[in-house]
């Protein structure tokens, strides 16, 4: 009811106890909510491994929000509702990661029988370190279909076999965007993977494909949202990585995993560097602009995401737009490149 009253849709129902609770949350609602970006928005993050719907993005109290509506048959206590405010920040990160914009304003509105809603307004960064924390602790667990999360996500957000189906219909249409790019027997380099749930459907849909990941070793224990320059933040564990991949039949002997801190990086070429919604767009292209041209030759395929695409029409002979996002602030593009062009880049370092 709440969603087609913002979207501007008439509001009706025979539940007699739901239109009064609309009743009591309607003015709080329009004394508040000034703009809508999003709703019912399904999102995932590739980092974090999840994947769920948002209720609704928009501005309140003239601060863009994550904003989520609740309904409750008694008042609940601020300690009651810790798992409602770190679902809204796991959204949040979804939308910062999706998006490249920062929504720190956490909003949770819950309609209570036959009493006055309730309003919680939380800040995002108190949240994000347990929500990792929790995460971490369930990311060994299989993903497409069986496990995910189990006791987290089930009891916390939404329907555990609705988790999995959205994150893998997700990374199935990012799939999709590089498949074109694909051939058996290629030697893969991802950057920034996560917890590798692309390359487990490049696994499962090529034969022989060899991945080399570069990841960081270590939670960040304050997450730094935008551009980074020397890409030192980090979410992620490589323990839980090799985990996922070998629970989603990726054999042991076709992947590496380097940690990019200790400064082993493989120096073989690659047929295929991928990169998503890391690499250029949550820092710098210059940290890998050396060692990439020394690790590819002119018929290797870099791709990665970035809002400067037409910036790479100096770098790469080559420049193909494979995706463009125009919903939002940035409008990023996902680019398809090869062939660095003859500049001394030097040796590498990063």
């Amino acid at each position: 009811m709440i969603e087609d009253y913002v979207l501007g849709k008439e509001v009706t129902s025979e539940n007699l106890i739901a239109m009064q609770n609309f009743k009591e949350i309607k003015p709080i609602i329009d004394d508040n909510l000034s703009k809508v970006y999003a709703t019912e928005k399904r999102m995932y993050s590739k980092h974090l491994g999840v994947a769920g719907t948002v209720d609704c993005v928009g501005v309140w109290k003239g601060r863009r929000a994550i904003i989520d509506w609740k309904t409750s048959a008694k008042y609940k206590k601020k300690e009651w509702v810790s798992n409602y405010f770190m679902q809204a920040c796991a959204y949040s990160i979804m939308w910062e990661e999706r998006t490249g914009e920062p929504i720190t304003q956490l909003v949770t509105l819950i309609t209570v029988d036959n009493e006055q809603p309730q309003v919680f307004i939380e800040h995002r960064d108190n949240w994000t370190r347990g929500l990792i924390k929790v995460i971490n602790e369930f990311k060994r667990r299989k993903l497409f279909g069986r496990y995910l999360f189990s006791k987290f996500f089930s009891k916390y957000m939404i329907n555990i076999d609705k988790i999995s189906q959205d994150y893998y219909k997700i990374m199935y249409s990012e799939y999709l965007t590089i498949k074109g790019f694909l051939n058996s027997k290629q030697n893969i380099l991802s950057i920034g993977a996560g917890i590798g749930g692309l390359e487990v459907l490049i696994n499962n849909n090529f034969k022989d494909e060899m991945f080399t990941f570069i990841e960081r070793d270590f939670v960040s224990k304050k997450i730094k949202y935008g551009w980074d320059n020397l890409n030192s933040e980090a979410y992620n564990k490589l323990y839980l990585l090799e985990n996922f991949l070998l629970l989603n039949q990726v054999k042991k002997d076709k992947f590496t995993i380097i940690n990019f801190d200790k400064n082993n990086l493989p120096k073989e070429k690659f047929n295929l560097i991928t990169s998503l919604y890391s690499l250029d767009f949550h820092y710098d292209f210059e940290v890998y602009k050396s060692y990439l041209s020394n690790v590819s030759d002119d018929n290797t395929v870099i791709i990665f995401d970035t809002i400067r695409a037409n910036y790479f029409k100096d770098v790469f002979e080559d420049v193909v737009i494979i995706k463009e996002d125009n919903h939002t602030l940035h409008k990023s593009k996902r680019i398809a490149c090869r062939k660095f062009k003859k500049k001394n880049y030097g040796k590498t370092k990063i």
